[in-house]
């Protein structure tokens, strides 16, 4: 029957399934695997999903599957790097992109696919040992395919910028217009090609980062309130 519908219709059936059986669907034949793991799909997919860094293990809980429904509502995943956790048994999300998770394992960046369970380790940035002073983004630059990661270091105009060119990852520095200010959120909330934390300098506000240009820029928030950005679609709500 997948020989008569359309990829989008076939897309849309398999993005309502728990991500259990999901991942056993890319053995059916090497279009849908391609198809399952390609970049818009996995965006897709990450709009109904919550990724959480709990003890020895990443939970994934999935928004398809009524929550009573635990055995294919949470899915378990063992950490990527499984001797960095013995390690340095500390791991935090800090960003997302296309369904794509950006781990910390206090000395190691690693990019994480959890749905597949496919991983790679980021070379270490420049400086990492004050890394408690950075802030991190993961987004994009000019279109989808210009990955971006990027280190902030609060009271500095120096930005690290991670990207992705010839099938290799590579940092290198970039003089921004203004210097960042203190981070109330070290984790960068993308959307819609700019890169948000929430910070504060006396009063508290965002500090905005074009991707593309890399541009900094700071816009002041209509409450004194703690606030914590999200993203639904290409909204990002505020909660306070």
């Amino acid at each position: 029957m997948a020989d008569f519908l359309p990829d989008d219709i076939i897309r849309n059936i398999l993005a309502c399934l728990p991500a259990k059986p999901l991942v056993r669907f890319r053995c059916v034949s090497k279009h849908w695997n391609r198809m399952l793991t390609e970049p818009s799909f996995m965006n897709f997919r990450s709009r109904k999903s919550i990724i959480l860094p709990l003890s020895e293990a990443l939970h994934l809980i999935d928004d398809n599957v009524p929550a009573d429904d635990m055995p294919h509502s949470i899915l378990k995943r063992c950490h990527p790097y499984k001797n960095l956790w013995d390690r340095y048994s500390s791991v935090r999300v800090i960003g997302t992109f296309n369904g794509i998770v950006l781990l910390r394992y206090t000395r190691k960046l690693i990019l994480y696919n959890p749905v597949t369970g496919a991983s790679t380790e980021l070379p270490c940035p420049p400086n990492y040992r004050d890394c408690w002073k950075h802030g991190y983004g993961f987004g994009y630059g000019a279109t989808p395919n210009d990955l971006k990661i990027v280190r902030l270091k609060q009271k500095s105009d120096i930005c690290d910028v991670c990207s992705f060119k010839k099938s290799s990852w590579s940092w290198r520095k970039i003089q921004l217009n203004k210097k960042c200010i203190t981070f109330e959120n070290y984790v960068g909330t993308f959307v819609n090609g700019f890169l948000h934390w929430v910070a504060y300098n006396n009063l508290q506000l965002l500090m905005v980062l074009n991707v593309k240009d890399m541009v900094l820029s700071e816009m002041h928030l209509p409450f004194a309130k703690r606030a914590h950005l999200g993203t639904i679609d290409r909204w990002m709500p505020l909660f306070t």
